[in-house]
């Protein structure tokens, strides 16, 4: 497994990248069972997963990183299908992204952070996938990062981000202003 989130219902979702699929289970750890008890099914077709979110209404959100240089977000809703899609594969400009690591959803607005390592900065867009805007730079001083691999939101909106050739973890108020390090 490369990820796991918990989901509302109790139960978790698992990203497995050897087999390229997002499994579904239960608080029991047994397969998670639809409304009339059927088998959820996994998401699969990517063939480069990474990174994984789930929302507070239970949609998955992921990386798929087929290409090197690149990959696309997706989102599919709690029923198995994919609602969204949006990103470009190489580039610096606003939604393009080169090695995007990791992803994280703002439960409070729905607005999706991703971790676009290759470019050293966070993206930061919409529930619809349209880019509001982006953070950090190549550096080691507050608020620049040398290749970030992971991200966190908290229930308050403070982003943490682990910046991991600078070897620790930075910390941004709801503003997207840097707070602290360790």
């Amino acid at each position: 497994p490369y990820d796991i989130q918990v989901m509302r219902t109790g139960g978790f979702a698992i990203a497995s990248s050897g087999n390229n699929q997002i499994m579904f289970y239960d608080s029991t750890k047994a397969p998670q069972r639809d409304s009339k008890g059927g088998v959820v099914k996994p998401i699969t077709g990517s063939t480069g997963l990474k990174g994984l979110s789930v929302d507070a209404d239970d949609n998955v959100y992921f990386i798929d990183d087929a290409a090197p240089a690149g990959g696309v977000i997706k989102k599919f809703g709690s029923n198995g299908q994919l609602q969204l899609q949006f990103g470009f594969r190489g580039g610096r400009g606003a939604g393009y992204f080169e090695g995007p690591t990791d992803l994280s959803v703002d439960n409070r607005n729905g607005d999706i952070y991703v971790v676009d390592s290759g470019n050293n900065r966070v993206q930061r867009f919409n529930r619809d996938g349209q880019f509001m805007s982006e953070f950090g730079g190549m550096g080691a001083g507050n608020g620049q990062f040398n290749t970030p691999t992971g991200i966190a939101i908290d229930r308050d909106g403070y982003v943490y981000l682990s910046d991991t050739n600078n070897n620790r973890v930075q910390k941004f108020a709801p503003s997207r202003l840097y707070q602290s390090g360790s």
